[in-house]
């Protein structure tokens, strides 16, 4: 079932946000795309075939895409831009940014998690994830026992699989 727009715009703007940040540096470039993407959304979106948020989402990021060139095109023609910096954006590069995004945001969702823990269990994974070290050197530099060290990270990872609801 087609989700009302007004959802779709609440989920999806950070997406369209970040693709277009990807492709555009002025601030108030990346606004005017985003706000002119989402009217061409809105506008066809009564037209839109939904069958999954994945033909959703590459719908959106298509017409960000075509939006983008469009405004690159209109700048060429009045000799604004220069073509040198033109990167050219395939439907390739799409997926690219889909990924970039999703990682971007589990990242972002991650580390606000990981400030939640108590500063000794920051500490535990920090040496265990950055620094790679072993639970044998982890227990002798936070004077714990290697079954403490390890059963420490088990359940900070269990806090955070819960946290992302992954199974």
């Amino acid at each position: 079932m087609k989700p009302p727009f007004k959802q779709v715009v609440q989920q999806y703007i950070r997406l369209i946000y970040y693709f277009t940040k990807r492709w555009c540096n002025d601030p108030d470039q990346i606004d005017d795309i985003v706000h002119d993407t989402l009217l061409k959304s809105l506008q066809q979106y009564d037209k839109f075939q939904y069958s999954s948020d994945s033909k959703l989402k590459s719908w959106l990021l298509t017409i960000c895409k075509n939006t983008i060139i469009d405004r690159v095109r209109t700048e060429l023609s009045h000799g604004i831009y220069d073509d040198t910096d033109i990167e050219t954006i395939s439907d390739e590069s799409i997926a690219t940014v889909l990924e970039d995004c999703v990682l971007e945001e589990q990242t972002q969702l991650l580390e606000q998690h990981l400030q939640k823990l108590s500063l000794g269990d920051q500490e535990l994974v920090r040496l265990r994830v950055v620094e790679n070290l072993s639970f044998k050197a982890i227990s002798s530099l936070l004077s714990l026992t290697e079954a403490a060290a390890k059963m420490r990270f088990y359940r900070i990872l269990l806090q955070l699989r819960e946290a992302f609801s992954c199974k």
